[in-house]
Formats: structure tokens, sequence, C-alpha cells
């Protein structure tokens, strides 16, 4: 089971700190394209997403409820026993044929679960906020919701880069 700490149990100052590291400091794992089983949704926000997937809502809708919801990134090391946030690194899946890294996002603890059996390395989840993780993702940098479930998207590095402007508002308010 992955085990996930909400970044609240630190200052705002130290989760800036450690979740920076980790977005600029991008530890990879090994490509593996394997394709988990199809997911019923957990929350609210799988369910926007399965709603968008099957057409019954907009992307933007989606969006807008990824921008004010929490997500899980898997990360090397436990949140609570590192020392220094450059013990801390976010699994990055890396692209092939040209294809870009993306930072693995998890919209649930049980999808995150499933996906660190593979990368047993990343077997720990940090819980955090989608807002901060899209205004500290590295330039070049795409994200992958759920990557390998039926449940998920993905956003190149573009994409990245109009949400940051889109919501840069909020990003703004979460920042202060």
């Amino acid at each position: 089971m992955v085990r996930t700490h909400r970044t609240s149990l630190f200052s705002r100052a130290a989760c800036r700190a450690i979740l920076g590291f980790i977005i600029a400091a991008i530890g990879t794992a090994s490509a593996n394209t394997e394709q988990y089983s199809t997911v019923e949704p957990n929350n609210s926000l799988e369910r926007h997403l399965l709603a968008v997937q099957s057409g019954e809502r907009k992307l933007p809708e989606f969006f807008e409820k990824l921008v004010d919801s929490e997500v899980v990134v898997l990360s090397k090391r436990d949140v609570l026993d590192q020392k220094t946030p450059e013990d801390i690194s976010a699994l990055v899946i890396p692209g092939s044929n040209n294809e870009q890294r993306m930072l693995a996002v998890f919209t649930s603890p049980e999808l995150a679960h499933r996906v660190a059996k593979t990368y047993p390395e990343y077997r720990f989840g940090i819980t955090t906020e989608f807002i901060w993780l899209l205004a500290h993702t590295a330039p070049g940098l795409g994200i992958a919701i759920n990557p390998g479930w039926n449940l998920g998207m993905v956003l190149p590095s573009y994409g990245v880069l109009q949400m940051r402007d889109r919501y840069s508002d909020r990003i703004d308010q979460q920042l202060d």
C-alpha cells in the first residue's frame, strides 16, 4: 500500500521547498507502458474525468475541478523521513521516440498504489493541491494524470503552460 501524507503536516514554506525540489530536480523512472486494468471512479474528481471521457462534460469543466483538487505524487522517500528536500524525487515517466517526459500525478491513492508496484522505488505518496503542482512543474515537462489507467489523460508541456496562464490568479492566491 502506498503511504500518503498531506503536505499540510508541514509549514507552507517547508511544503513549497520540498515540492519545489521534487518538481525541479525530477527523478526519472524507466519507461513502462504497461496498461493497468480499468477502474471505476473513486472520488468526485475521477467522476468528472470519466464524464469528460464519455462526452457528458466538457474538458474546461474538468480543469476547473482539477485546479481545486488534491492529487497524489509518488516519491522515492517518505516525506516524514526526509532530512532535506534533496531526499525526495517524484516519479517522472520518460518519453520515448521524441515524446516529452511527464510528471506522474494521481487522482487518488488507490490508483497511485498500483503504479507504485510497477515502480517500487517510488512507493511513497505525497498528497498536495494540483494548483501548486501546476505552478511548480519544471518547464518542458508535461503532466500525466493517472498514467497507465483508462481513467487518465495527458497534459503536454504546452498545455501546462496554458493552464498556468489561465489559472494565474489562483496560482498567485495559492502562493501568497
